[in-house]
């Protein structure tokens, strides 16, 4: 993974030996499923149970063993008293606590400076943002640091086909702001990336 992503962001070189290749440090920012943990610290107990996103555990499990990545996952969560920190297998946990009825009508602001408060302590290299669907793409543009966007879901396709909520239309405008912004994307299907290209030929 060498050359430049963004800025003056440079991967760490390559060479014989993986101790002397400098740890790269990705601040992983999304709606990780933290509930679903089975050994979950007591004070996150709390959480209500949402969409388990399998695929993300899934992928943390493979990224734990990369001796070369010093990964933070950063998540925020209305139902915690306080922000949390935690480590798991050599990842830092940073669960912030957010105010609820906020987030979108903030246009995802709120998120915003938490997230970034955050980032000053984890001084990562690269902020991945995990998906669309809240400001995630939107969110990793404000936040000053090379960034790559995972889409998860397209909601300006999806509308097309179906009636959205006003969240969800909201979420669709996010998207196309956050996009039109990134200079970096990857997704899941060769339809996706198609549609990206189209549409977004910076990217």
């Amino acid at each position: 993974m060498n050359g430049s992503v963004k800025g003056n962001f440079r991967a760490p070189a390559a060479a014989e030996n993986e101790s002397d290749v400098r740890p790269l440090t990705v601040a992983w920012v999304a709606e990780f499923p933290l509930e679903w943990m089975p050994d979950l610290p007591e004070p996150l107990r709390c959480l209500r149970k949402q969409e388990p996103s399998t695929w993300m555990p899934v992928l943390l499990t493979g990224l734990e063993n990369v001796s070369t990545l010093r990964l933070h996952v950063v998540t925020l969560r209305k139902r915690v008293q306080a922000d949390f920190t935690f480590e798991r297998n050599g990842v830092m946990f940073h669960v912030l606590k957010v105010p609820g009825g906020l987030r979108a009508p903030s246009l995802f602001w709120v998120d915003t400076l938490l997230i970034k408060r955050a980032l000053r302590s984890i001084r990562p290299d690269l902020v991945h943002a995990w998906g669309t669907e809240r400001g995630e793409a939107i969110i990793a543009s404000r936040l000053g640091y090379p960034y790559l966007i995972t889409v998860q879901g397209l909601m300006n396709w999806y509308k097309q086909f179906a009636p959205l909520s006003v969240h969800q239309r909201l979420a669709a405008r996010l998207e196309t702001w956050g996009l039109r912004r990134a200079g970096r994307a990857t997704v899941e299907s060769s339809f996706g990336m198609t549609y990206l290209r189209d549409r977004y030929p910076r990217l």
